[in-house]
This record gives structure tokens, sequence and C-alpha cells, in this order.
């Protein structure tokens, strides 16, 4: 499937120059030290490539042809910590790529554009300065998502987190288990099993923001391991649903259920997941949103991983749970 406004060779996820140029703006993409037309020598991790990107932008600030308003992508986390009150965002219920070449999310980034990087006063304050979608699961006849509903902050203020204990019946449950159990699965086996658990919500519930989840782990035969976890929607009848990355009007009118799309993560998403290797469990509190720090020992994931269940093993999942 060709993105909506896809008229020119851009490299992938970045801004189109044909949709761009007649729009009064140029595009630069920057290749990183030691990669593809740069010189030098590739730092996977480090400041390097930091530094780099702010040289790069204070270069072209300067060039006869700029004005000197210069923007990057943003993200979440840039929202967050940006110390600026004039900051908004948006969160859109598609892949990346199909909202960056959608015409009318362009023609509202020119504006907020237009506001900052060449000062014209054209009212975008006025914008929320959080949206926020609702992702839908299923197939072409089901709900739809919901797009840009507005908030002042993200996580909403009206947040509410509900906290769910793993048991030992691979459940969850919002009350503490009294009994110790231990559940295992092998981490070195793609064909294995993983621990998986189980909640039915009793009401129509809207999960919105960052969840949290806090687990008791042991493996007798390494001394670390790699954690994945993933949070999946299933319909009454257990079956793993999954949300389309695109409008259901973009795909051809025979592709009409999650079994039709191309099992890809440019078309599909599974939901919310996470990734952590257990030695990096120690944070640097020191910075203002927390970071694992550099310099702890690489060890290879093996054998079985136990999760040890009930008594002081206060296993729980955080959901939050904004009202509907």
């Amino acid at each position: 499937m060709q993105p909506p406004a896809w008229r020119s060779l851009n490299q992938i996820s970045s801004p189109d120059p044909a949709e761009w140029a007649p729009r009064g703006y140029a595009v630069v993409n920057l290749d990183i030290r030691g990669t593809w037309e740069s010189e030098g020598n590739l730092y996977i991790e480090g400041s390097q490539p930091g530094i780099d990107a702010y040289g790069t932008i204070e270069y072209i600030a300067k060039l006869e042809w700029c004005n000197g308003g210069i923007t990057m992508a943003g993200s979440i986390r840039g929202f967050n910590a940006a110390k600026s009150k004039n900051k908004w965002l948006r969160i859109h219920p598609t892949q990346e790529w199909y909202d960056l070449y959608l015409k009318e999310a362009n023609d509202e980034l020119q504006k907020f554009f237009d506001r900052y990087l060449k000062g014209i006063d054209n009212g975008w304050e006025k914008t929320a300065s959080v949206r926020v979608s609702i992702l839908t699961y299923g197939d072409r006849n089901g709900p739809q998502p919901l797009a840009n509903l507005p908030f002042t902050e993200y996580p909403p203020k009206s947040t509410q987190y509900q906290r769910l204990y793993l048991t030992g019946s691979k459940t969850l449950s919002a009350d503490v288990p009294t009994s110790t159990s231990q559940l295992e699965y092998q981490s070195d086996n793609l064909k294995a099993a993983p621990a998986d658990f189980t909640y039915v919500f009793p009401e129509k519930t809207q999960v919105m923001g960052h969840s949290k989840v806090k687990l008791w782990l042991s493996c007798d035969e390494n001394d670390d391991m790699d954690i994945y976890i993933s949070l999946r929607k299933v319909d009454r009848n257990g079956k793993v649903l999954e949300h389309i990355n695109v409008p259901w009007s973009a795909l051809p009118d025979n592709v009409s259920s999650q079994e039709d799309v191309p099992n890809s993560n440019t078309i599909e998403h599974l939901g919310p997941s996470g990734v952590l290797r257990v030695s990096h469990r120690f944070l640097d509190q020191c910075v203002e949103f927390p970071q694992h720090i550099d310099g702890t020992p690489q060890n290879l994931n093996k054998g079985k991983h136990i999760i040890h269940v009930g008594g002081k093993h206060d296993l729980a999942l955080n959901i939050p749970v904004v009202p509907v």
C-alpha cells in the first residue's frame, strides 16, 4: 500500500521534500557519523551522535537560505521533559509513516511550523496542548479508533492507576494473593509457551498512558535474564485481537479482517510492550527521567526463568485507566 501523499524519493519515515519544498520548507536528512555518505566511525552508544546533530543544526542555521528556524522530530518523552509551556502533543491512531504523509496532518503541521519557524501569528496557541487517540482492535466492521481527544496534559490528570496482582493461577486479580507459588518458562526456546496472565474487565474500560509492572524473578542457570512484557487484548472467546495501523478505508475492499492483513509491524499493532535486561534494573534517579546506568556486565540469556507469586512477592501490573 502506498502512503497517501508520497511523491518523491525520500527517506522512509521522513518528511517528503516534494510535499514540503512547495510549502516553503527545506528537509535535511542527516547521515550520522560512519553511516551511508558520512565518514568516520559509527558509535552505537554514547553521546557522539547527539553532539554531531547539535553541530549540524548550528551549521544549517547560519546558511544563507535558512532564517535560523529549525525543528526536529518530537516524542512523548521529549514533550514531558520540555520546560517550555509552548509545547503540544498529538498521538495519532496510525503508524507514523501513514500520518506523516497525510495531507490534513501536514496542513496542521505547517501551521505549527509557520508559527514557530517563521513567526506568523496564525492562532496556533488555541490548539489543545494534548490530543490523544484510543486504539481499537478487531475487524473492519468493528469500532473505529477515537482520534484527537483533547487533554491539558499527558498522562491526563484524570488517570486512575488500577493495580492488578499476578496470581499462581495465571490470572490478574485486584486482591493480593495469599498463597505462594512459582511459575516458569523456558527463556532460550522460541517455541516454548510464555508465561501469560489473563484479566477480564467487569465493565467498559478506557486504558491510556504508561503501564508499569513489578516482578520477582530468578534464574538458577544464569546470573542475568532478559524480560519481555506485552499487553494483549483478547475477545470473550479468547481470540487475540490486533489493531490495524492504517484506516480500513485505505485497504482494498476485500480486506475485512485482521487475518487478511499481512503480519507486519508496519500494518499491525499487537499492543504495548517493554523489554528489560534484569541487570539494568538499577536506575539513575538523579536525572529528571530515570534512565539505565551504563557499564553493567553483559551476560547471555538462557535457562528457565522462575516467576515468584504471592506472599512477600507482590507482583503487580499498574494499568492507567481514564474514565470513559
